[in-house]
């Protein structure tokens, strides 16, 4: 019942998070049009694939490491936050270096994203101080009141500038204001974070590089897209395919709240070797079964909802809106399975796999954009995540989870 009520509240709060973001992409979409909004899509997926080493995977490290050894909660914590600010300081840097490479009318709005991408990291990082002692309503609030502010700066500057440019620095505003705000709450509830050494961070990164691993092949290959559409079709056609992927996007940030409630769970049952497969199995359900839900209403009202979020404009999106739905059901499925991969200490196998799908995506997938356009790049995609779920099955299937005397026991009850 514990761990119910703590999942209700933490996925309360991500989903006032996830509505945010997916507002204030609609809005940005509707208000800006295809094409400029196709060039903002374009620089955050750059942004975000640069913020690829400030994430490094240290939210899925450090909740496993809640789960297995709660007493070091504030080390842990500490030597994160100082690997993160290396990192940081490493990402910024190289930034500057690249920036004149950037053309100059983009330059603001790059820096901006960027800025914003990094902010969004380190609020996620402090959102972990919540969880140590339980207090999941704080979380909550906090949550709401940065995702009320978001949804207010960002939709007041839209509809005032309508303009790109305007937007990033709206965009890096808000999330600047959302970490100060976040470490603010998060620290009263888990006290002062200890300070580390440089040492003890590059130990941390070297715990964490599977995560990282799997982190960075993830993002680019969830961020490639942006990059790959725009130099064979052009800023209009990112900014078409993204307002249909932000969607995706946007619901499949429930996926990670779901993985953080319950890997820590999954560890300790996997650490006890109790009702291992049954808590597998109902873990793989609630994803399928939330992304099942989310495909069905993409795909049965995909006219109705293109033009609803997106007006006249974006009636070209239409078409491609089932393949997205089916696209969130996929993605939402090869999440809980991949989380049972983690939760099992096969997270430095699982990240191979990921690599080649990502490999898969960028061969395949080119030629199909340049022969079929965005559907033929949506197929592909989906086909290669279902690749993806088959070969985590395999794994699971030769690996302890299947062959554990402790299993077996239970499977035969």
């Amino acid at each position: 019942m514990r761990v119910a009520g703590n999942f209700a509240l933490v996925l309360t709060g991500y989903v006032l998070r996830l509505s945010a973001g997916m507002v204030v992409f609609v809005i940005l979409a509707r208000l800006l049009g295809p094409a400029p909004f196709g060039r903002f899509a374009y620089w955050l997926a750059i942004a975000t694939i640069l913020a690829i080493p400030v994430n490094y995977g240290f939210n899925s490290m450090v909740l496993r490491s809640f789960g297995a050894e709660r007493q070091r909660a504030p080390e842990v914590m500490g030597d994160v936050l100082m690997a993160k600010m290396l990192l940081a300081g490493l990402v910024v840097l190289l930034a500057g270096i690249g920036l004149p490479w950037v053309p100059a009318g983009d330059r603001a709005l790059f820096v901006a994203l960027l800025v914003a991408q990094i902010c969004e990291s380190f609020s996620e990082y402090y959102t972990l101080g919540f969880r140590v002692k339980g207090h999941f309503s704080r979380e909550t609030v906090t949550a709401s009141m940065v995702s009320v502010w978001h949804i207010s700066l960002m939709t007041g500057i839209g509809f005032w500038f309508k303009n790109a440019d305007a937007a990033a620095l709206a965009f890096a505003a808000s999330r600047a204001s959302g970490v100060v705000l976040t470490r603010y709450r998060a620290l009263t509830s888990f006290g002062a974070i200890p300070r580390s050494s440089v040492t003890r961070a590059f130990a941390s990164m070297k715990v964490a590089w599977a995560y990282a691993a799997e982190l960075g092949l993830f993002t680019v290959y969830s961020q490639i897209d942006s990059l790959m559409i725009n130099s064979m079709l052009g800023p209009a056609a990112v900014g078409l395919y993204q307002a249909g992927m932000k969607l995706v996007q946007g619901a499949c940030r429930i996926a990670p709240v779901l993985a953080q409630v319950l890997l820590p769970e999954l560890a300790r049952s996997h650490a006890n070797d109790h009702d291992v497969r049954k808590q597998a199995l109902k873990t793989i359900a609630i994803f399928a079964g939330i992304g099942l839900g989310g495909g069905l209403i993409m795909t049965v009202g995909a006219k109705p909802l293109t033009a609803m979020l997106f007006g006249k404009a974006f009636a070209d999106l239409a078409p491609l809106l089932p393949w997205f739905g089916l696209m969130l059901f996929i993605k939402f499925t090869e999440t809980g399975v991949g989380l049972i991969l983690v939760a099992h200490g096969l997270q430095s196998t699982k990240v191979w796999l990921v690599a080649i799908q990502l490999a898969l995506i960028l061969s395949v997938g080119w030629i199909a954009l340049s022969r079929f356009g965005l559907i033929g790049w949506q197929v592909v995609n989906i086909a290669c995540v279902a690749l993806l779920v088959a070969l985590y099955a395999l794994l699971l299937k030769g690996s302890s989870f299947a062959t554990s005397e402790a299993v077996d026991r239970i499977a035969a009850e």
